[in-house]
């Protein structure tokens, strides 16, 4: 329990030291209150506080990486799979939207809610047809912000991991896309944010 202790200790003090001193989030909560915390073994906090930080300013690859290793000496499940999933933004982009799925009685629909840490890979199509015309489709996961799932037609918005990144970057905002699971439509997402490294957005 003493080496994971001075392990969790280590891999957050780590990660503060990514952190610029004039980054904060509300109420003015910076990297040096996250100090604070560990030195209270708040550990949970000073991981909470730096995930917040860590959207506020345009954090790499190693950052989130110390706070994946982080999270998951803590066992939080959820906290290691999201910096895992901005770990790959930093890489490839960020995909928002607007997702409504459609009832769960409707063709399509689902009978159980999406899972909102990045599990569910269903196909989408962005608008792309193949040779003979028909539509493309490509596979992408799914994140669903600020809940731990999205129920059989609910509305709300997710974040998009695509397979193959570079199929999507002609997407804008405003631009509707669709999910499916078989064959019939299972959601509509309407784009909200599409920016891809090299300030592509």
């Amino acid at each position: 329990m003493e080496d994971r202790a001075v392990d969790v200790r280590g891999l957050l003090r780590e990660a503060t030291c990514f952190v610029p001193g004039a980054v904060a989030v509300d109420g003015g909560v910076t990297a040096a209150d996250a100090c604070e915390y560990l030195e209270h073994d708040e550990w949970e906090v000073a991981l909470d506080i730096l995930v917040e930080l860590g959207d506020a300013y345009p954090a790499g690859t190693s950052f989130w990486d110390v706070l994946a290793q982080a999270a998951r000496q803590m066992r939080l499940e959820r906290t290691e799979a999201w910096c895992h999933w901005r770990c790959w933004e930093v890489v490839h982009g960020v995909i928002r939207a607007d997702l409504q799925l459609v009832p769960s009685a409707d063709p399509g629909g689902r009978r159980t809610p999406v899972p909102g840490a990045g599990v569910l890979r269903p196909l989408w199509h962005i608008g792309d047809v193949t040779a003979a015309g028909d539509p493309d489709m490509y596979v992408a996961r799914i994140w669903v912000e600020d809940a731990s799932e999205l129920a059989p037609g609910a509305r709300g918005s997710v974040r998009l991991a695509p397979l193959s990144p570079e199929r999507w970057r002609r997407l804008a905002p405003g631009d509707l896309i669709t999910m499916h699971e078989r064959r019939p439509v299972a959601g509509t997402a309407t784009i909200t944010q599409v920016t891809f490294p090299g300030g592509v957005s």
